[in-house]
């Protein structure tokens, strides 16, 4: 008898631990992820020169990456989290982001009943805004190319998301936007230096999306924060103080129906860089097209005009991929730009041809993600 009781003793208690462990597991979670992509390269006119070249190449399809994502209940429909998230080469096995640990996420914060908060180095909204509404989803050939100041994050920042039906309301600002440009802002006085604001409104309904956007960059900028990339270098030698800017007006959507989204878009950049003035339109369209369970074709055209500088970088960009699962995939892109005279623009995102010179790239790789 006192065995028999003895057991269900055991067996209540062992239940209750069970019950306590898997309540423990449903309240909290860590979570790793990732991706890998690599592949081959063929550029003409390369590095600056008229010559073509046969490079390695990674982040293709998208930068690679891995990170931790941690999320715990804390009662009444609200979760604290984080994220960690590392940025890696994987043809060197070296970090990217000018070697940070953690150059494309660090942020803690919390969400629930529509709301999310996140502190410390995070997207700004404009890199979201890039990955629903670009054809081509910041590949390395893709709308960055043509300004690659819309793949921003920021240190030191709080973000702010507020979700009512089908709309988004996202709010970002940046007290410092990058601890490895100096000055920073953080000098008493300097309220205006280095700080990055971000206010847009998003839209997802069942065929149409679309996304109203105004970022203000303060300086002292970077040829990439100023998003004057697409301007030959001569143009913009002098070097940028905290007096300069950079303000961005974003409007873009998308229509789904069937295998197919289309996608159109327009950005207005008015830079003050270095005692000058420029204005520079930037148009994006293209489409998404699924070709069966397996394949997918993307297509996406972006051209800049910047007025009375004869700059006008148009380049075209193709994609095929084919899913060999639902994490590994390969795929061969292709991409086209024409400079005008005083346009620069190599078809990689943040790199540079000859003036006013044409370039061709293509890669071949594999995309596996985890």
């Amino acid at each position: 008898m006192r065995t028999l009781a003895w057991k269900i003793i055991f067996g209540t208690l062992t239940y209750q631990l069970a019950v306590c462990a898997t309540t423990a597991h449903a309240q909290s979670s860590v979570t790793m992820y990732g991706l890998l992509d690599t592949g081959i390269e063929y550029l003409t006119n390369a590095n600056k020169t008229s010559h073509s070249a046969l490079v390695a190449s990674s982040g293709n399809i998208q930068a690679s990456r891995w990170g931790i994502l941690g999320v715990e209940d804390i009662g009444s429909g609200y979760y604290t989290t984080f994220t960690l998230e590392a940025g890696i080469t994987p043809n060197t096995g070296a970090l990217a982001l000018n070697g940070r640990l953690f150059g494309r996420q660090a942020t803690v914060g919390f969400r629930g009943h529509g709301n999310q908060l996140w502190i410390g180095r995070a997207y700004n909204p404009m890199y979201q805004m890039g990955n629903l509404f670009d054809p081509a989803s910041y590949a390395l050939y893709s709308l960055p190319t043509q300004d690659p100041g819309l793949s921003a994050r920021g240190d030191n920042s709080i973000r702010y998301q507020r979700a009512f039906g089908s709309f988004t309301f996202d709010a970002f600002y940046s007290l410092g936007v990058d601890t490895l440009a100096a000055p920073i802002g953080g000098t008493a006085g300097a309220s205006a230096s280095a700080k990055d604001l971000a206010l847009a409104l998003h839209y997802s309904g069942p065929a149409f999306g679309y996304e109203l956007l105004y970022d203000n960059l303060r300086g002292p900028l970077s040829a990439s924060g100023a998003g004057l990339t697409a301007v030959a270098t001569s143009l913009t030698a002098a070097p940028s103080t905290s007096s300069d800017r950079a303000r961005r007006f974003i409007a873009a959507g998308s229509y789904h129906f069937h295998d197919t989204t289309l996608y159109a878009g327009y950005r207005l950049l008015k830079s003050d860089y270095a005692r000058q003035s420029l204005n520079a339109n930037l148009f994006w369209t293209g489409f998404r097209q699924r070709l069966g369970p397996q394949w997918a074709l993307v297509g996406a055209l972006y051209q800049t005009i910047v007025p009375g500088k004869d700059v006008k970088p148009f380049s075209a960009v193709t994609e095929v991929k084919y899913n060999l699962s639902k994490r590994t995939m390969l795929y061969w892109n292709m991409s086209y730009v024409h400079n005008s005279a005083n346009s620069n623009l190599a078809v990689d995102s943040g790199s540079y041809t000859l003036p006013g010179q044409k370039q061709f790239g293509t890669e071949l790789g594999i995309f596996h993600s985890f």
